[in-house]
């Protein structure tokens, strides 16, 4: 391949050379397997993972004219994923708001490292069958090749690059070639905070399809306005015509409920006192596609969302987002985030009392989500946009002209509008997913305004959001009509009580970041909470953010272990240790900020209390459970003259319903003090029976009682040996 048709395809007129179009994310398995295993156990699924012969170049310009990638000399081998700066290759580096690389779009530096991925595999060639090759992720740009024959590239880093490579597969030894580099003319658009990773980060694989084969569906739920009733609607789309489907819908239980057959794209299941899915109650139906020899599986929650007189319900019922910003950041392998990693991040915040994400500032890999819906965590899903180094142009001013220069220019309109489109159409079935974000700190204009009306008019069953449309261009009228929430990032409580007062944007009120968690972070997270208990046109927010990102580097000769910070590599653009700003150190060690989040959130609060006359009110703060059967609650007396006593509330005092109010009687202790512990009374998904989940304290106890306190350290009780691991826990959520 010559140098000159290689920089041909980094125009960012060809974002997408030879790739199929964007789909729903599914795995076919083979007729008679069980769908809804894991989906490297589909005989459909040839996972390509693991060590790939690597060569790495300093420059594109190092490779000859004559490149040839199945005869150029590797040298090394690459785990694949990975990140390349992981193992010794180019440097790490830092940058929050300034571009990496000068700003002169769509060209890049010459200067552009790249690295050179290669791999044989055998493959028994079915007759009549679609060969697609799937590439998860790759940061920045890549090239494919098979067997020599050039199939395609893409710059887009965080959405799957989908390859048709049946022609260029042969029955036995296949050879894949991979050129991956680091800068691109979708670079421009990656402006994300973060470390600069580079390579092959997430899964790659191959599927084997029939010649006639599902290649894409869309899941729609409709609850009536009492939600007794619900239509579960399934639209196929086909490879060829002729095609049909039997689709069977069952219960959560695994009851079959229902069959259907289609071959005219759609079919209906109606449903009589549906199980709702929320964080709360990840009820999750299953809906089975049988097509020709291939079998899918996908799970689905029924449930509405939507805004009425300027509030966000969730199936007919206020909902507040008690949510965390995370990006896709391991201290061991950069972006590169195995199932193991996100389930136990995930599970980390259930049991810190966290019910949303926000996937700041790019999709997550597809596991993520199905995560987040078994486990009952509702996410802002963002699309894979960030041009915050525009605002450097203008002397760093974040409301001046050129923080729009992107956001109005129409060359970048369609890379825009594509993003945003990949996002929505992978992940439309994932009932998790309750608002779509158009991306992050790009500015303001025409190609956002445009993005936000394809996204309002194929998907209007979810909210949107794109905070910068909060600063639109100055004498400009925005998109409105299309954007359903006023986002803004670390507003003061002040500034929101008079967004409320002067009441001009009508629209539900959500904090996109806040509360920044670096250093002594994050701060006043009690007053903004009760801001929002108070006013129910806001429907919560993101902490700014779930983790740091420092990578580990080593132990040290005392044997501790090491991490790292912009600046630490030699790097000379770099923003220091901004990027340790997380509610979890990098190894996800719980920060005190963590712990005060968790408490802040905890299920139940006192709402009033007299001790002295053995009376407390209690408030529930589930947005849709009953606290009977979920939440135990202990309260310890001391003080006022008497011994100590503990008092163990009875399942039946706690039937409070979901943010309502009950008054339980205590033993009278006038002058004394109460401290309560709240903890799980049963087992869960995600944490075991008797986990506390919060504590608190009413009136001033005795000093003496003060080494005699609860633990009060948020985190719960240390696991014994033989009980349940997080893999375990989750499980059970699926019997």
């Amino acid at each position: 391949m010559r140098l000159n048709d290689f920089i041909e395809t980094l125009d960012p007129a060809q974002m997408h050379f030879g790739e199929n179009a964007p789909h729903a994310y599914f795995i076919p398995f083979e007729k008679g397997q069980d769908a809804c295993a894991p989906r490297t156990e589909s005989r459909r699924l040839t996972l390509l993972n693991g060590e790939w012969d690597f060569q790495y170049y300093d420059s594109v310009c190092d490779l000859p004219d004559d490149f040839n990638p199945e005869t150029a000399a590797l040298s090394a081998k690459l785990p694949v994923p990975s990140v390349w700066q992981m193992h010794g290759y180019d440097r790490i580096q830092y940058t929050n708001v300034r571009y990496p690389i000068p700003y002169d779009p769509p060209f890049v530096l010459a200067e552009n490292p790249c690295g050179l991925y290669r791999r044989a595999f055998a493959l028994e060639k079915a007759a009549n069958a679609v060969y697609t090759l799937i590439f998860e992720g790759v940061d920045s740009c890549l090239l494919l090749w098979v067997n020599g024959q050039f199939i395609g590239s893409t710059q887009v880093s965080h959405s799957p690059a989908e390859f048709d490579v049946t022609r260029a597969l042969r029955a036995g030894e296949n050879t894949i070639c991979a050129l991956v580099v680091k800068w691109c003319a979708g670079t421009y658009l990656e402006d994300q905070d973060k470390f600069r990773w580079s390579g092959i980060f997430r899964d790659v694989y191959l599927l084997r399809r029939d010649e006639k084969h599902l290649v894409d569906f869309t899941v729609r739920t409709e609850l009536s306005d009492d939600c007794a009733h619900a239509a579960v609607r399934v639209n196929t789309q086909f490879s060829a015509p002729g095609c049909e489907c039997a689709c069977e819908l069952f219960a959560p239980d695994g009851t079959l409920l229902a069959r259907e057959r289609t071959a005219d794209g759609a079919c209906e299941f109606a449903l009589e006192t549906p199980a709702l899915w929320t964080a709360e109650t990840p009820a999750l139906y299953t809906l089975a596609l049988h097509c020709g020899d291939e079998s899918i599986a996908r799970r689905v929650g029924v449930r509405r969302i939507e805004v009425r007189r300027e509030t966000v319900l969730l199936n007919g019922r206020p909902l507040r987002l008690r949510g965390v910003n995370l990006h896709e950041s391991a201290a061991e392998t950069g972006a590169y985030t195995p199932e193991s990693h996100i389930l136990r991040d995930l599970m980390m915040m259930k049991r810190h009392n966290i019910n949303a994400v926000r996937t700041s500032h790019y999709p997550q890999p597809p596991r993520f989500y199905e995560l987040c819906e078994a486990l009952g965590l509702y996410v802002l899903d963002e699309a894979d946009i960030e041009c915050h180094g525009v605002v450097a142009l203008g002397g760093g001013e974040e409301c001046g002209e050129p923080y729009n220069r992107i956001a109005d220019d129409p060359a970048f309109g369609p890379m825009i509008l594509d993003r945003v489109q990949r996002m929505v159409q992978r992940d439309k079935n994932f009932p998790c997913v309750l608002i779509w974000s158009m991306g992050n700190e790009s500015g303001h204009g025409v190609n956002f305004d445009r993005a936000l009306a394809w996204t309002k008019k194929y998907d209007p069953s979810r909210l949107t959001h794109y905070e910068r449309a909060t600063f639109p261009p100055a004498g400009r009228d925005i998109n409105r009509t299309d954007l359903d929430l006023f986002s803004r990032m670390y507003p003061s409580v002040e500034a929101i009580e008079q967004y409320f007062r002067e009441h001009t944007a009508c629209k539900p009120y959500i904090m996109c970041e806040y509360s920044h968690a670096m250093g002594n972070g994050p701060g006043d997270l009690e007053t903004y909470f009760r801001l929002m208990e108070k006013e129910p046109r806001m429907c919560g927010g993101f902490v700014w953010e779930w983790c740091n990102h420092a990578p580990f580097v080593g132990v040290n000769a005392k044997g501790r272990r090491m991490y790292r910070y912009g600046g630490d590599f030699g790097e000379t653009l770099h923003d220091g240790n901004f990027c340790a700003d997380g509610l979890v150190a990098s190894d996800r060690t719980p920060t005190p900020g963590l712990l005060e989040y968790k408490n802040v959130l905890r299920p139940l609060r006192v709402a009033s209390a007299d001790l002295a006359n053995g009376r407390i009110v209690l408030k529930n703060q589930f947005d849709f459970s009953d606290a009977h059967g979920l939440i135990d609650v202990t309260c310890t007396l001391s003080g006022g003259g008497k011994p100590e006593e503990t008092v163990v509330f009875s399942a039946d005092a706690l039937k409070i319903p979901a943010r309502g109010f009950a008054e339980l009687a205590l033993p009278a202790r006038p002058g004394g003090s109460c401290a309560l512990r709240y903890t799980l009374a049963a087992e869960t998904n995600w944490a075991e029976k008797g986990y506390e989940l919060g504590f608190e304290q009413i009136g001033e106890p005795e000093p003496e009682a003060l080494p005699r306190r609860f633990h009060a350290a948020g985190t719960g009780r240390p696991r014994a040996a033989g009980k349940t691991d997080d893999v375990q826990l989750l499980a059970r959520a699926h019997r």
